[in-house]
């Protein structure tokens, strides 16, 4: 049986992946009910969004240092899927049968490529 290691890299690859998809509904909330282009800038929702995607440039620079760019680039996909599932639970979007087999199709993809 092969001992399961923890690696931090790939940790702060999942946990950018993860906190990319909900800055991006984040934002979407941020901007779509306000009224003008300012109060779109000029809102907590839409502020909070970018700090986070600042975090996420931060723990990408970290999980660079150890995973390969097209390891990385591959994985990022999942990002897509989880948006689809964020964007259902948050925003209440309906999911339709064309972006559920895309989700499939991403998922395969990156399946394959980690082989």
């Amino acid at each position: 049986m092969s001992k399961i290691v923890f690696n931090p890299h790939w940790l702060a690859l999942f946990v950018g992946i993860v906190v990319t998809s909900f800055s991006q509904v984040l934002l979407k909330r941020g901007v779509s009910a306000k009224k003008s282009i300012i109060t779109s800038f000029a809102n907590s929702q839409t502020i909070a969004s970018y700090l986070l995607f600042a975090v996420v440039t931060v723990l990408n620079v970290y999980a660079m240092q150890e995973i390969q760019l097209r390891t990385m680039t591959a994985w990022a996909g999942a990002s897509y899927v989880i948006v689809a599932a964020f964007s259902k639970v948050f925003l209440n979007e309906r999911i339709d049968l064309p972006r559920v087999g895309g989700c499939l199709l991403i998922l395969m993809g990156i399946t394959v490529f980690s082989l």
